[in-house]
């Protein structure tokens, strides 16, 4: 039918219509996507399978329908190819990124991220690109004007290639200076060529992404280090296989999150790793050596002609979180956890388990037991204000994740004293009602830093000379509710997983007594014109002594 309704230049193409072979029998029948209004509906299409038949004439050019561009008087361009090809002579042969066979119509559906609730998507590309840098083994010097992005060994040997890209990201980081910034998804996107050089055969072969350790100028080449850990961290992402030889341009895409993450860490900016750029690295999924003489893929790179749509691009969904932080003139005290349990209802304490509270839907039950190191302020907390204080944890996620549920975590201070090889789910004395309390939406971030107000207890600890310092229990606000509960990092044995910290938001209060010299518990030094007092002094030498907030530093290794 479209043979015939081509050869017929269109004249009787007035559609087709659709009929069920049983049409009169009963029963449920097929639906179809009528548009693309709704998200994941499409709309139909008729895909054509054509070629262009070899023009007798060389002073002809004839562009196909996809085509963007001939750049030859004399050249022929194929539907699917992206170079120019001349019937006459190599020499008005175009290059592969002067003409592109990639549409909007006719390129596959290419997956992007999803925007989160109150959210953001956005994309970077064309003009977000720093640098893209093709490496080979045994060379020192890399090919910043590389006319493609170069993966695999089409050379034999010492010929290994890994292509770098390196994206702007600092709009991103520097927003996250004032918001933590939770990206839920990101994917990266290539345009795999149609042209490839090296040896025969062809081998399947996967491209990875791999985070570059050191600065792009500090690569280092030498036989068997270019894909080495001296350059590279562990793949954190991987384009699908392709198991032919390219023979047209197309789109290929990789998931992107847990490598942007590296760069934008959702618990907070100071756990954010250097960003240097990802590597394409490729792999033989039949295990064959790297070095392997074989054909490599290429792939379109950021340059000054090659079209907008053709470049790498990704897109980042992520919300952008408010930071609770110490207010000037406050100073942040940080205190490290010095017991955590989990506390399991007719059932065994856990000491070294990730931390909960909620009933599961297994139907246990748990509760969470936290302990923090307050010594420092045992001596000399009458010199402080304390104004805001809070605990931080590292969420993980849901216990169950294919139904997260929102859950209520309340903080209640506990009365009595305990220990870890007695204390019980049972057992453990706790006042009546919460000293701070947070809701754990279900749709929020595993990896992401939770953090509860406790501003009240934590200056009744700190007046009553930490004498009253036994912890904390978590219980969850619907206890006895049965579903996915939210699970928290025990230790930072794992990695990017934080331990469970308070932080206390102070300041030094005005001495009001001139012939007394005083010392911060957390200070280093308090320094006057005429006195210096070390921090294990017990007094001042001075009678002239003062020391005033702005002359003193409150300065500790843990804050």
């Amino acid at each position: 039918l479209a043979r015939q309704w081509i050869e017929n230049g269109v004249t009787d193409n007035f559609g087709v219509v659709l009929i069920d072979g049983e049409e009169d029998e009963v029963s449920s029948i097929p639906q179809y996507a009528q548009d693309d209004s709704e998200k994941n509906h499409y709309k139909p299409e008729l895909k054509i399978c054509q070629k262009l038949i070899q023009s007798s004439t060389s002073s002809s050019s004839t562009t196909s329908p996809t085509s963007s561009s001939s750049t030859s008087s004399s050249s022929t361009t194929t539907p699917s190819s992206s170079s120019s090809t001349s019937s006459v002579s190599s020499s008005s042969t175009s290059s592969p990124s002067t003409s592109s066979s990639i549409s909007t119509s006719s390129s596959p559906a290419v997956h992007m991220c999803d925007t989160p609730d109150g959210g953001f998507r956005e994309e970077i590309r064309l003009d977000s690109i720093i640098e893209t840098v093709v490496f080979t083994e045994g060379v020192s010097d890399p090919d910043t004007e590389s006319s493609d992005l170069v993966v695999g060994n089409p050379d034999g040997g010492n010929g290994v290639k890994i292509s770098v890209i390196k994206f702007n990201l600092d709009d991103l980081l520097e927003r996250q200076q004032d918001n933590n910034i939770w990206i839920y998804q990101s994917f990266i996107k290539l345009i795999v060529k149609d042209s490839t050089t090296g040896s025969d055969p062809w081998k399947e072969q996967v491209t990875k992404l791999q985070p570059l350790i050191v600065d792009i100028e500090n690569v280092n080449t030498n036989d068997g280090e270019l894909t080495s850990p001296t350059n590279l961290e562990d793949p954190s992402g991987e384009f699908t296989e392709i198991s032919r030889k390219p023979s047209s341009d197309r789109p290929v895409v990789a998931d992107f999150t847990e490598t942007i993450q590296k760069f934008i860490s959702p618990y907070n900016k100071d756990k954010n790793e250097d960003y240097n750029g990802v590597a394409l690295v490729n792999y033989f999924t039949d295990g064959s050596p790297e070095d392997s003489t074989v054909q490599e893929i290429r792939y379109y790179t950021f340059d000054d002609i090659t079209p907008d749509n053709l470049v790498p691009m990704i897109d980042i969904c992520y919300k952008e979180v408010p930071i609770e932080e110490c207010e000037h003139p406050y100073e942040p005290v940080v205190t490290e956890v010095v017991s955590s349990v989990v506390l399991v209802k007719d059932g065994d304490t856990l000491t070294d388990e990730t931390l909960t509270h909620g009933t599961d839907n297994d139907e246990k039950t748990y509760r969470t037991i936290i302990k923090f190191d307050l010594e420092q302020f045992v001596e000399d907390s009458e010199l402080y204000d304390i104004d805001e204080a809070f605990i931080h944890l590292n969420y993980l996620g849901p216990s169950d994740e294919t139904s997260p549920t929102s859950r209520t975590v309340k903080v209640y201070k506990i009365t009595e004293d305990w220990s870890e090889d007695s204390v019980t789910f049972d057992n453990v004395v706790f006042e009546e009602q919460p000293s701070g309390t947070l809701v754990i939406e279900k749709s929020r971030l595993g990896g992401t830093e939770v953090t509860i107000p406790i501003h009240d207890l934590a200056r009744q600890w700190i007046e009553n000379g930490v004498t009253d310092n036994f912890g904390v229990v978590l219980i969850d606000g619907e206890e006895d509710e049965v579903s996915s509960i939210p699970q928290y990092a025990q230790d930072d044995s794992e990695k990017n997983h934080y331990k469970p910290e308070l932080k206390i938001c102070q300041k030094l209060i005005q001495s009001s007594t001139s012939s007394s010299s005083t010392t911060s518990p957390t200070s280093s030094s308090i320094t006057s014109s005429s006195s210096t007092t070390s921090p294990t002094s017990s007094s001042s030498t001075s009678s002239s002594s003062t020391t005033s907030p702005t002359s003193s530093s409150s300065t500790s290794s843990s804050s």
